[in-house]
């Protein structure tokens, strides 16, 4: 999804979010898990791999930002369920463990 102010898109085999402003680049850990989208905090900044040391927390004001976005962004993936078409659900999902 890419519009005047910001972008983002599925990258890694759809495993990470990249999504860049003017703010700079955010990366994000998502899984397709039960029929919902798992977005996972924190992710990083710049061009560090989301959720591997340094991971950035971000600010409320980047969260008030960005979420509702890759909320949005997320939630348009459809598929067809038995009998009619379902969208998937998006959590994000706090996990300040860093990967190694």
């Amino acid at each position: 999804m890419t519009t005047a102010d910001f972008e983002i898109r599925l990258v890694d085999r759809a495993e990470v979010l990249k999504y860049v402003d003017a703010g700079g680049t955010y990366g994000f850990n998502v899984f397709l898990h039960d029929g919902a989208w798992d977005v996972i905090l924190p992710g990083s900044h710049g061009e560090s791999r989301p959720n591997f040391e340094p991971m950035y927390y971000t600010t409320t004001e980047e969260r008030a930002r960005i979420l509702p976005r890759i909320s949005a962004f997320l939630s348009r993936f459809r598929f067809l369920g038995d009998f009619f078409t379902k969208s998937y659900k998006v959590r994000f999902v706090d996990d300040p463990t860093p990967r190694r």
